[in-house]
């Protein structure tokens, strides 16, 4: 009859081993998923960025060379209008 108690209290002692270790493994497998998705999102906020970044690069060069061509432009009036003076 003690030997009997003992198995039982052992097994019943694994048993709740086993749903304690089930339990942490849920939560390890939870906390992992919660994990990926934060990277994915992450990396996908990147993506959002780097591409934006390129269209802030690419409309940073139009508006130089806007500028560029509107220097030209004025200093090429400028000196028409000091020939017309001039002359």
């Amino acid at each position: 009859m003690i030997e009997q108690t003992n198995l039982e209290a052992r097994i019943k002692e694994f048993a709740s081993g086993a749903d304690a270790g089930g339990t942490a493994a849920q939560a390890g497998t939870d906390a992992l998923a919660e994990e990926v998705k934060r990277r994915e999102g992450a990396e996908q906020h990147s993506d959002e960025l780097g591409q934006r970044r390129s269209q802030l690069e690419d409309q940073r060069a139009q508006l130089a060379q806007q500028l560029q061509e509107a220097s030209t432009n004025c200093k090429f009036r400028r000196r028409i209008t000091l020939q017309t003076v001039q002359a």
